[in-house]
């Protein structure tokens, strides 16, 4: 959250189940909030996903995350999903109140950058001076999609800020099998900064550790034989965990 209130931009690359969205959505829902109560409106994040599954599931989950926050109504920022899978009337409502944060693909952000028809347009030009970019799932954006996308983010950040810099925001299931954390995060950066078109750091990745909760006296080289003995001997009356 401190970091995203300095301006930084971060990549979260951690396993599966481990609060990747909560890692972008808190700071998110605290900005938009804060820009509500100043009087702020118009799109303050895009939130692009690789697929529509992500974001039906996604939309769910960032509505709890408001419920959740006991805000008085003034101040609770809103989220909308903008992916094709929207009826005309759902078009026109989110065109006319232009919702906090937006939730997209990649290629329908593609098309509301290119297409000409005016609900499309004025879609896209609520967006005009967004705070923050999210990119779901990096690690899919790979080859001639991955060079896609970084395209389609450049062109975001001309039309959208083009006098500020934008915050980015990456979330990723670990995308390095490097042992050496410093090396793991170097490569990460490297990738989310061709991706973003802007330089993030080693220090801007968040990554994680697993902690063993088994004795580290415990090897497998050496487990062979008390196992063998565990195993033959009859069972304890009380057994410890």
């Amino acid at each position: 959250l401190s970091s995203h209130r300095q301006g930084l931009s971060t990549l979260v690359a951690t396993g599966t189940g481990s609060g990747k969205t909560e890692c972008f959505a808190y700071p998110v829902l605290d900005h938009c909030a804060r820009a509500r109560k100043a009087g702020e409106g118009g799109v303050k994040a895009l939130v692009i996903y690789p697929m529509n599954a992500l974001a039906n599931s996604q939309l769910g989950e960032i509505k709890k995350f408001v419920d959740d926050a006991g805000l008085p109504p003034h101040l609770r920022p809103t989220v909308a999903r903008y992916t094709g899978q929207e009826s005309e009337i759902e078009r026109q409502q989110i065109s006319r109140d232009k919702p906090d944060i937006l939730l997209t693909n990649f290629m329908m952000l593609e098309l509301l950058m290119t297409r000409q028809e005016k609900l499309d347009r004025a879609v896209i030009e609520n967006a005009q001076g967004l705070d923050f970019l999210v990119l779901d799932e990096l690690h899919t954006y790979r080859g001639r999609q991955g060079a896609d996308v970084a395209m389609l983010v450049r062109r975001v950040k001309q039309r959208l800020t083009p006098s500020k810099d934008l915050i980015c925001i990456g979330t990723s299931a670990t995308m390095s099998s490097s042992p050496d954390e410093l090396e793991r995060a170097a490569a990460v950066a490297e990738v989310a900064t061709k991706l973003f078109g802007q330089p993030i750091s080693a220090g801007s990745i968040i990554d994680e550790a697993l902690d063993r909760a088994t004795s580290h006296a415990i090897k497998a080289e050496t487990l062979g034989e008390p196992l063998r003995q565990a195993v033959l001997q009859p069972l304890a009356p009380a057994l410890s965990d």
